[in-house]
């Protein structure tokens, strides 16, 4: 890809900026001489038909779209194996029901605290960049020539594990209950805790819309943008409010001073 709207490289990544960003020779048709043009690789392998079409066939490299924006998934390992006792690390994307998520294996020299992990990663990741699944394996499964198989690994779905927090939820208030009802429900784990990360146990942002559906038949109402600022159930619960006091009493709205028109207020005073 090339043009005038190129971007200069990538901020603070020489490396990577030299690797994807290349000077090639170009012909842009009969009839015109060879160019020395700038050009970006993106990793898509294409067919060009005969009829000038351009047929997408997948990656050249570990490259996935998750939510709307294409992720390197070397930069989200390179982030895990960074943390504290981990040994390897290795990201890959499956396929929940119609959208991807991605999965985290990893092996430690210590037992982790996965809750402790996700919290690191927040910090230092986007939330679509944190997976949803944290798999530990004692050994990766290696192919033939010596090299980790990612077809072997399983899927998380079937990797069996305690809740990522450790403490008793015997203490749990009655909004706490109700939100991990709807969670466990709604992302189809069983697992998720009180101060488990929203992002980290399955979720996305359609995901969070349906989850302030199904919170309000049970009788609780926040926004998506509060589970995206309190993403645990424990602080989501302390923002969120019951559904009968959601609605400012009569007395307590000021109806005095002036009020502007509505856009359709508008539309139809300029009609006539």
């Amino acid at each position: 890809m090339g043009g005038v709207g190129l971007a200069r490289g990538y901020l603070n990544r020489e490396e990577l900026t030299k690797e994807r960003f290349v000077h090639k020779e170009i012909v842009m048709g009969d009839g015109h001489a060879p160019r020395i043009e700038r050009l970006y690789k993106t990793g898509d392998i294409v067919k060009w038909t005969p009829d000038g079409e351009l047929i997408y066939l997948g990656r050249s490299d570990d490259q996935v779209k998750i939510r709307g924006y294409r992720i390197e998934l070397g930069e989200i390992e390179n982030q895990i194996r960074n943390y504290p006792g981990i040994e390897q690390c290795l990201v890959r994307a499956w396929y929940d029901g119609h959208y991807q998520k991605l999965a985290a294996y990893y092996t430690s020299s210590i037992k982790l605290k996965e809750a402790e992990l996700i919290q690191h990663l927040t910090t230092v990741l986007p939330s679509y960049m944190i997976p949803s699944y944290f798999c530990g394996l004692e050994v990766f499964p290696l192919n033939a020539n010596g090299k980790i198989d990612r077809s072997a690994l399983p899927h998380p779905n079937a990797v069996e594990k305690p809740s990522l927090e450790e403490e008793d939820e015997a203490g749990e208030e009655e909004m706490e209950k109700r939100l991990l009802h709807v969670w466990r429900h709604l992302l189809k784990r069983q697992n998720i805790g009180v101060n488990d990360h929203f992002y980290a146990v399955g979720g996305d942002s359609i995901l969070a819309i349906q989850s302030v559906s199904m919170a309000r038949d049970q009788g609780i109402v926040f926004t998506p943008r509060q589970l995206a600022d309190n993403p645990s159930v424990k602080e989501l619960a302390a923002v969120a409010t019951w559904k009968d006091s959601e609605e400012p009493k009569e007395k307590d709205i000021d109806w005095e001073g002036e009020f502007g028109l509505t856009p359709i207020q508008h539309w139809f005073r300029g009609a006539v």
